[in-house]
């Protein structure tokens, strides 16, 4: 079972009737039995609710306590390894030691920049060791400060050194070149630093960076490492300060910032600090609108998965970070940014709102509440929802009028952001149930003008809630081109018109907008060597080569694309061997796109029946396409579709909406093992940043 706050307590066995399996052991005006029985633990989700769950099993009764603001911050279950800290060219190294040698101090002649050390911190407060660089080691021939090690990830070719020019004080800097990132990243940490449960520990340091680079902090827990919070560096020629700070959340965990330099270019660094400071004062997550389901299913799957979690993680392996009064969504390096922290989602499809009937699936069998709920406790941060253009043109917005999509898109918003679950919408179909085509983003009956308004219509609507954050501008333009410059179906320039429009109405909403990718119709410009054809929404393969004009924000652009597996067609290429082919046709499709444009890309659609079809076996092709994206760090997926009623792919419920199909919920969470979530309470917003669920990933 995944919560996204998550913590276990585990007291002596207590003489009273305990609580039974999934039943409430505790919580802020709770009456009843505050312990488990035997087996079961009493987990603390919030200040208002506790569980019996069965986790880590224990030999008698367990009871839940309550935490202190101060400990309210989830366990530490890590996802994978860490990588390896030997760069592959140049200067090479072996794993660095664990200690780093002694050396005496470069009698190098000194600079003559200003000594003065970075503003804000008292020097005998600093818990890096050398955090001016002026004592240095040499590892496999290179000179690197000491107290700091040189690491990175994948195939980047690193240089590490010392740079006696560049200097902000004292004699020497720590540098990192990277002549090619390849498909990695090159950085330096400190030595990791033993953190007290609470106390907040701010790192600064001076930098220059001719490309983009990242704050990082690795956090250790025994023999188990994790990448969280990460904060952009912005690209500086003369000595600028980065600073970022991260709640400890276990007492006896090391804690490392790493500067990572991402692209081709230098990066240096001087005057460097980490500060251990009071315990936060953040508070924990508002308390819910209702109260959480008091029963729970059980989330083993049926088939075991060839590799990975067999169940949903525990946690999220992050603590709570205040955004203050106002969210500012961006992208940056790949990866979706709420004010300048990366935001890593976990979606489901929902549908119902495109189709002739006009209505959200699965109301008559239980109500948005008890959806939402379960979306939470899976760790569903994201929503997609399919809209039309015929009825958001044609329905009104006054909500008094009982049969208008905006009425059923009122309630949804309002309630998802109670609890923290986002919203992209999607103009998935024209003109449902008229038989006309809908290959394009507009019809016979509805025109580009129609397609338009449609969206200013539904963006003015929606604007008004916080949680409204992305709009996929039309599903699968099956017969949409890319860069053929015809108005008639060049999606490029329709999808720069829509922008236009979009924010000459609605300059005040900021969310992002994707841009989904078209079908077969190849630009023989764009050099797309392979024999193999696309899903609908698929090929990316020109957005790169031909990308969309400047006038289109790039600070709120992201792509989208479209992946499944034989329930939906069976592509020529499942015929043979597909831990080589799916990588290759992966890559080359979409999987480019981020190192490419710095947009991240998005799955907008993946799922499937996991059976075996036509002699394919869904199960392991999608233990492949989860592979490849967890390392190509392009996780952020909406798996489709929530509804049973999906005739190709079935749903994620059985057909009584009620019993979940728990092999699809686990292979979600492989995806996505540490998704965040934003919420608000006080006029104040919160993240839980999450982690990324590969160890190359920032």
């Amino acid at each position: 079972m995944y919560f996204h706050c998550f913590f276990i307590f585990v007291c002596v066995s207590l003489a009273q009737t305990c609580s039974g399996p999934w039943q409430q052991c505790g919580g802020i005006g709770w009456s009843g039995s505050k312990c488990c029985q035997s087996g079961w633990n009493c987990v603390y989700s919030n200040p208002w609710y506790s569980q019996c769950l069965q986790t880590t099993t224990s030999a008698s009764p367990t009871q839940a306590t309550t935490p202190s603001p101060s400990t309210l911050a989830p366990s530490t279950s890590p996802p994978t390894s860490s990588p390896s800290s030997a760069p592959s060219t140049l200067a090479p190294f072996t794993s660095p030691p664990t200690s780093s040698p002694s050396s005496a101090p470069s009698t190098s002649a000194p600079s003559t920049s200003s000594p003065t050390v970075p503003p804000s911190f008292a020097p005998s407060t600093n818990l890096l060791a050398n955090p001016g660089m002026e004592a240095v080691q040499t590892l496999s021939g290179a000179t690197v400060p000491q107290n700091w090690t040189p690491d990175f990830w994948g195939g980047a070719n690193c240089i590490f050194g010392v740079s006696t020019t560049q200097v902000r004080s004292g004699v020497r800097s720590q540098y990192i070149k990277v002549n090619s990132p390849g498909s990695g990243d090159c950085k330096f940490r400190p030595d990791p630093v033993t953190v007290t449960a609470g106390k907040v520990y701010t790192f600064q340091c001076s930098y220059i960076s001719s490309a983009s680079a990242k704050v990082i902090w690795r956090v250790n827990s025994g023999s188990s490492s994790i990448w969280i919070s990460t904060v952009s560096m912005p690209t500086a020629s003369t000595w600028s300060l980065i600073k970022d700070s991260y709640t400890a959340m276990t007492t006896g965990q090391t804690i490392s910032p790493l500067m990572v330099l991402i692209g081709s270019g230098e990066f240096y660094a001087d005057d460097c600090s980490l500060v251990e400071g009071s315990s936060s004062s953040t508070p924990p997550n508002p308390a819910p609108t209702i109260s959480p389901p008091t029963a729970a299913p059980s989330i083993v799957p049926s088939i075991a998965p060839s590799s990975g979690p067999t169940t949903a993680p525990s946690a999220s392996p992050t603590g709570l970070v205040s955004l203050g009064p106002s969210l500012t969504w961006s992208v940056a390096n790949g990866d979706v940014l709420v004010n300048g922290r990366v935001f890593r989602i976990k979606g489901v499809n929902w549908f119902g709102l495109e189709t002739p009937s006009a209505v959200l699936l699965g109301l008559d069998v239980h109500s948005i509440d008890y959806y939402l709920d379960f979306l939470v406790e899976r760790g569903v941060n994201f929503i997609r929802l399919p809209v039309s253009v015929s009825r958001t043109l044609a329905d009104s917005t006054d909500l008094s009028v009982s049969n208008s999509v905006y009425k059923t898109i009122d309630s949804l918003l309002a309630k998802a952001a109670a609890r923290g679950i986002l919203m992209m919408l999607d103009m998935h179909t024209i003109s449902p149930g008229d038989n006309l085509s809908t290959y394009l983003w507009y019809n016979s009956k509805y025109s580009e003008n129609d397609f338009f308004n449609a969206w200013s219509k539904l963006i003015g609507f929606c604007k008004k809630y916080w949680n409204f954050v992305m709009v996929d501008f039309k599903n699968e333009v099956i017969d949409g081109t890319w860069g053929t410059g015809d108005l008639a179906t060049d999606w490029r320039l329709a999808s720069e018109r829509l922008v236009e429009r979009i924010e000459t109405d609605h300059p005040d909403w900021k969310g992002l907008y994707v841009v989904q990718g078209i079908s077969n119709k190849v630009n023989p410009s764009c050099g797309y060597k392979l024999p193999y054809g696309f899903w609908y929404g698929g090929n990316l393969v020109c957005v790169a080569a031909i990308p969309l004009s400047a006038s289109i924000p790039r600070s709120r652009l992201t792509y989208s694309t479209h992946v499944y597996g034989p329930s939906v067609y069976v592509q020529p290429y499942f015929n043979q061997n597909l831990d080589t082919v799916l990588p290759e046709v992966y890559e080359a499709q979409h999987g480019f796109v981020e190192d490419a444009t710095g947009s991240p890309v998005i799955v907008g659609e993946w799922g499937g029946t996991m059976n075996v079809i036509s002699g394919i076996d869904e199960l392991k092709l999608t233990k492949i396409l989860i592979d490849y994206h967890k390392k190509r760090c392009i996780a952020d997926a909406f798996w489709w579709a929530m509804n049973p009623e999906s005739t190709d792919t079935g749903g994620l419920f059985l057909p009584d909406w009620t019993t979940p199909i728990e092999l699809k919920w686990t292979l979600m969470a492989e995806m996505q093992p540490f998704p965040s979530r934003v919420t608000r309470s006080s006029g104040t917003y919160f993240l839980e940043t999450g982690a990324p669920g590969h160890s190359g990933c920032a």
